[in-house]
C-alpha cells in the first residue's frame, strides 16, 4: 500500500472534524452523563488541529504520535501561526486535561474527573459554541491554507 498523501488525508480529516462537531451538537445527554457530547466536542477539535498540522507539513504518523494530547497539538499548531485567542486556547486547554486521560471521557473513572468536579472545570461545559468558535478558527485556518 503506498502512502497517504498528507494534504488528501487533512482535507478529509478537516471534514471528519466538522462531521463530528456537528454530531456532538446533537447529543441530547441523558442523566447528566455529558461525557459522550465532550468527548465528541474534543474529538472534533483534535481532528482538526491534526488536519491543521498536516497542512503545515507534519506527516500523517507524526500526528499519530500525538495521539489525544489536545494541548501539545494546540501549540504546535500555535508555532505554525494558527492564532486562536486566548479563550479559544483556553477551552481546548481545559477539554485537553479529560480527553488525554485514560479515564477520563473515555472510561468509568473511578478517582473523579481531574482538576474538580466534571464538568465546572470545562470551560467548555459552558457553552458548546465556545467549542464551535475554537474549531471554527482551526478549521478556517486550514482551509485558507488550501485544505478544503
Amino acid at each position: 500500500m503506498s502512502e497517504l498523501d498528507a494534504n488528501v488525508v487533512a482535507m478529509l480529516t478537516r471534514h471528519r472534524a466538522v462531521a463530528y462537531f456537528h454530531a456532538a451538537l446533537d447529543i441530547v445527554p441523558r442523566n447528566s452523563a455529558l461525557e459522550p457530547k465532550y468527548f465528541t466536542f474534543s474529538h472534533s477539535i483534535e481532528l482538526a488541529l491534526k488536519a491543521y498540522l498536516m497542512v503545515n507539513g507534519h506527516s500523517i504518523n507524526f500526528c499519530r504520535k500525538l495521539k489525544h494530547d489536545l494541548k501539545k497539538a494546540m501549540q504546535l499548531a500555535e508555532s505554525h501561526q494558527l492564532g486562536l485567542s486566548e479563550h479559544n486556547q483556553a477551552v481546548i486547554a481545559s477539554l485537553s486535561e479529560q480527553h488525554n486521560r485514560p479515564f477520563s471521557f473515555r472510561y468509568f473513572n473511578p478517582d473523579g474527573w481531574s482538576g474538580g468536579e466534571f464538568p465546572g472545570t470545562l470551560f467548555a461545559s459552558r457553552s458548546p459554541f465556545a467549542t464551535g468558535r475554537a474549531l471554527q478558527a482551526i478549521a478556517g485556518a486550514a482551509t485558507r491554507l488550501g485544505c478544503s
